[in-house]
């Protein structure tokens, strides 16, 4: 070209000849296909730089022409199927190779895929047999067909990529998986697995039967509902609570502690935190056991499973190309579809925004490297997708180079292998989780092969035989030794005491029937001539094809439990030999009343034959006594409080009724449950009689008494009218000095009358002061004399009241709060009077320069100790009623003597007042069955306690 370049172009000539044939000249054409050119070495080199990136993740590529029936694979491809590289392929090479039961599968997946509306695109898994080596593999392939004109099948293109030691994690993590289902269901422990939340992971059906779960809150493993409803099960809810969340908070300590529930069980808890290899902790495993009868008998029993459920996910490859200015020029469809955008909007887009916090240093730092230095690398980081959620991706990156040796950029591929990062960490923690429930259970764990060969036992297993460790007892393996040993160390007898042979025992009976089995096992040492009692339990464990691999064994050592059960029958033996030789009428009682003993006293009385029964001695019961009796006894029974009655009971000799003292209390269990009733009948006939004799001459004093009280009735309304004439009289003349000297004050004027005034105004004042103690005085003396009680509501009393003093709060600039009080039966004059002086009191009192503040509180109370120290009953609810300020205040050595008539803290000058005014509350406060304090402290205010009984 004229600029010096070169181009290509595609020449053609034609030669033009005459009638002989002989060429007379020739035609031609040149065409630029420079760009034609140009583009076949683009595409060229993108397919060369794409196949380097999918062998460089260890995938293979494969090209299939149906109507030529040839096959073309990568090095990578043969390696795969077990092929030599250089070694030709064929398709008929191909199929031989697919595992019998995987060929129509895989014939059926391309059919599926040539089939419209799939576009083409395929995936396939399924297992291969090398071609020449003969190994069985898994692989994975992905492909898209391409059609001719007509539509058919002309080109299969993909790549395959060999999984096999993930279908190997798979295979092993399901095994896993079914034997720890296996165990946990096999247990007779209630087994719960909960996350570091509380949520539930996975719990077996013993957990359920245990706390008598409802199935719907167990299939929808509803952690909520299941904490609620076992709340409601416990007697101890509270500190139910409080221990999972101590434990939740120090999740180093292991837990065992005891609960009770409402339905008489008590259940032997453990717990302890699951952690990893880091020493972190991921889950809490919960181990729950009944030991009721256990308990009863003062005896601990461990057990402990657990059960983890495994979760696998898999997931694609990812590829990208980088240009030589490290741009992204390339991103394939499944990473695409991974982080959910397009094409144009990946292009660009800056990888931290996906990568994990963590990460984002260690991709910076090894691309940055890995690009500058144009050298391949490695790397595992956590990308997010459109679920939001990290993954582990495997990326391995190459350098891109041209023939000449110049760098165009990076290529990379990446794997997902966040389910083998998963299976890895699962399979690992199964593993360390299960051993270790089954070296702390306490009991001896023994686990078999069907054949017999010992394949795990723990500590307790091992001591069981006379091993030192369980390290030891794994030595021997073989179950015939351990038979050997057994037999020799041991007398082997069952629950009878009949002595029975080795193959009797429940573990050789469970793998010869196939079938669960549960005994009590009694073995006695040879050399000591101990004897230990034994609960076995043998369970078997089938495969899926429902073949026995396994038997799961476990020995609880029950011996403190079989003894307690000798010694309490003991017991009861001896105490029915004593009770029939004490004179008293003895018996007991279940819980719920039903009489289930009597002494030989009893039918010695009552000639009755052997029988019990609540209603056993209904027949010699006084007619009149009967309903008491059936009352009273009954009553203690629904509220454990101690029976007593005084019944008469028919003598089978004279046919004459005998008076008897009936008395019984409640024998209780550790936790306060009533287990029996233990009653007594004791002869009083004679003490009885002479009750009666002493209540006729009770009877004639008390009605003197009455007579007398009528008299002193008749005094106390005399005294009370001379009160209200005596104070009338005393108010008549004090009115009268008031009156003349407002008619001096009226008449004296000028300032040489001013001296005058001041000694008219002092004489004025001591009139007003005598009124008011008068009008005191006979409030007080009337308190009593008023005793109507009606329905009063306190907060119109008190509204009221605050009313009436309506000027002393604006003088003052008082702040008065009320809030809501309740409704009482009482005197509504009487609490108008409590309530005035209360609230007047608290603003007069007031510190100078501070507004004064008012606050009326109530609440309800019942707590005993509160009620006693108040000198209140302890029978009765009150209302406390406070009135609080924030006046002077005074010391709290004087909060008694402010209720004493007359007695003042403060000179009359400073504080005006007669000295009665809290001396009439309290004795209002009496007067409805309550009672008024004081709390106060100098310069902070004062609270003026009021208590009503509710039922006032």
């Amino acid at each position: 070209m004229k600029d010096g370049t070169y181009r290509w172009y595609l020449s053609r000539a034609f030669p033009k000849k005459n009638k002989k044939s002989i060429v007379l000249k020739w035609h031609g054409t040149a065409t630029n296909i420079d760009d034609v050119k140009v583009a076949k070495e683009k595409i060229a080199d993108q397919e060369e730089q794409l196949r380097i990136a999918v062998e460089g993740g260890g995938l293979g590529l494969f090209d299939f022409y149906p109507q030529s029936d040839k096959l073309v694979w990568s090095e990578r491809t043969k390696e795969i199927f077990g092929l030599s590289p250089g070694a030709a392929i064929t398709h008929d090479m191909y199929l031989k190779s697919l595992h019998p039961d995987d060929r129509e599968r895989s014939r059926f997946v391309a059919q599926q895929a040539m089939q419209p509306g799939h576009g083409g695109v395929y995936e396939n898994e399924y297992r291969i047999n090398g071609i020449e080596d003969g190994k069985l593999r898994w692989v994975r392939t992905k492909g898209k067909i391409t059609f001719d004109s007509e539509g058919r099948a002309c080109r299969f293109t993909g790549v395959v990529q060999d999984i096999t030691e993930q279908k190997r994690a798979e295979e092993a993590l399901a095994y896993r998986k079914a034997l720890l289902e296996a165990h946990n269901q096999a247990s007779f422990d209630g087994i719960l697995l909960v996350d570091t939340q509380g949520k539930i992971l996975s719990c077996n059906q013993r957990f359920a039967e245990i706390w008598s779960m409802p199935a719907e809150i167990i299939s929808a493993q509803n952690d909520e509902a299941a904490l609620a409803f076992a709340i409601t099960q416990l007697v101890h809810p509270q500190q139910f609570i409080e221990r999972i969340r101590y434990l939740y908070a120090h999740p180093a300590e292991k837990s065992v502690d005891i609960l009770e529930l409402k339905d008489g069980k008590i259940i032997e808890r453990y717990g302890y935190a699951v952690k990893s290899e880091e020493d972190s902790y991921y889950a809490w495993s919960w181990i729950f056991r009944d030991v009721t009868k256990q308990k009863k008998a003062e005896t601990a029993i461990k057990e402990s499973e657990e059960r983890f459920r495994i979760i696998a996910n898999e997931a694609p490859a990812f590829i990208f190309i980088a240009g030589e200015n490290a741009a992204v020029e390339f991103l394939n469809k499944t990473w695409l579809e991974f982080v959910g955008c397009s094409a144009e909007d990946a292009n660009g887009r800056a990888w931290t925004t996906i990568t994990h916090p963590d990460d984002v240093p260690l991709v910076n730092e090894t691309y940055t490297h890995a690009f500058n230095e144009r050298k391949p690398y490695t790397l595992e980081v956590r990308q997010k997708g459109t679920e939001g959620v990290y993954r582990w991706i495997l990326w391995k990156g190459i350098p891109r180079f041209l023939t000449n040796g110049q760098f165009i950029g990076m290529m990379g591929i990446g794997m997902d292998i966040d389910e083998r990062k998963r299976a890895e960490s699962e399979l690992k923690g199964i593993k360390e989780q299960l051993e270790l429930t089954l070296r702390n259970v306490p009991s001896a764990i023994y686990l078999f092969s069907k054949k017999g060969d010992l394949l795990f036992a723990n500590n307790r297993a091992a001591k069981l035989l006379g091993y030192s460790t369980a390290e030891e007892l794994m030595q021997e393996k073989d179950y015939k030794a351990l038979r050997k040993k057994l037999v020799e160390n041991f007398e082997l007898c069952n629950e009878k005491g009949e002595i029975v042979s080795a193959d009797q025992m429940p573990t050789v009976k469970a793998m010869t029937t196939g079938r669960r089995v549960e005994e009590v096992v009694q073995i006695i040492n040879h050399s000591t001539q101990t004897p230990t009692w034994l609960l076995a339990k043998a369970e078997p464990m089938f495969n899926e094809q429902g073949q026995l691999v396994l038997v799961l064994s476990s020995f609880t050592d029950i011996t403190i439990q079989k003894k307690s059960e000798t010694a309490i029958r003991k017991s009861e033996e001896a105490f029915r030999q004593l009770a029939d030789l004490v004179p008293q009428i003895i018996w007991t009682s279940k819980p719920d009343g039903f009489l289930d003993y009597y002494n030989k006293r009893w039918y010695d009385y009552t000639g009755f034959e052997e029988g019990y029964g609540d209603q056993s001695w209904l027949p010699i019961l006084h007619p009149d006594d009967v309903q008491l009796c059936l009352d009273t006894w009954y009553h203690s029974v629904r509220t454990g409080e101690p029976y007593q009655i005084e019944y008469r009971f028919k003598e089978k000799e004279t046919g004459s009724y005998r008076w008897f003292l009936g008395k019984a209390i409640p024998i209780k269990d550790e936790g306060g449950k009533i287990i029996k009733w233990f009653g007594t009948c004791t002869d009083i006939h004679e003490q009885k009689t002479f009750s009666e004799i002493l209540s006729q001459q009770v009877a004639q004093q008390t009605a003197q008494l009455q007579e007398a009280n009528q008299e002193l009735l008749h005094y106390n309304e005399e005294l009370e009218q001379f009160a209200y004439v005596a104070s009338h009289d005393l108010k008549e003349p004090v009115r009268k000095i008031l009156t003349y000297i407002s008619f001096i004050e009226n008449r004296l004027g000028g300032e040489e009358q001013t001296e005058i005034k001041e000694y008219i105004g002092k004489i004025s004042a001591s009139a007003r002061r005598m009124s008011n103690l008068i009008t005191d005085l006979l409030d007080y003396s009337r308190i009593e004399s008023e005793t109507e009680l009606e329905a009063v509501d306190l907060n119109e009393i008190v509204k009221e009241v605050v009313v009436d003093l309506e000027l002393v709060i604006q003088q003052k600039e008082a702040a008065v709060q009320l809030s809501l009080l309740p409704k009482i039966y009482g005197i509504p004059v009487q609490m108008s009077q409590l309530f005035y002086n209360l609230i007047h009191n608290a603003i007069k009192f007031s510190k100078p320069g501070t507004q004064p503040k008012v606050e009326l509180n109530c609440r309800l109370i019942s707590d005993k100790e509160l009620l006693k120290q108040q000198g209140l009953a302890a029978g009765t609810a009150y209302y406390q009623i406070d009135v609080q300020d924030n006046g002077i205040g005074f010391s709290q050595e004087h909060s008694e003597k402010i209720f004493t008539i007359f007695q003042r803290l403060h000179t009359k000058s400073k504080y005006e007042g007669t000295g009665i005014g809290l001396a009439l509350c309290r004795k209002i406060a009496h007067k409805h069955g309550g009672n008024l304090i004081a709390f106060s402290e100098p310069g902070i205010g004062t609270t003026m306690c009021l208590f009503l009984p509710v039922n006032s």
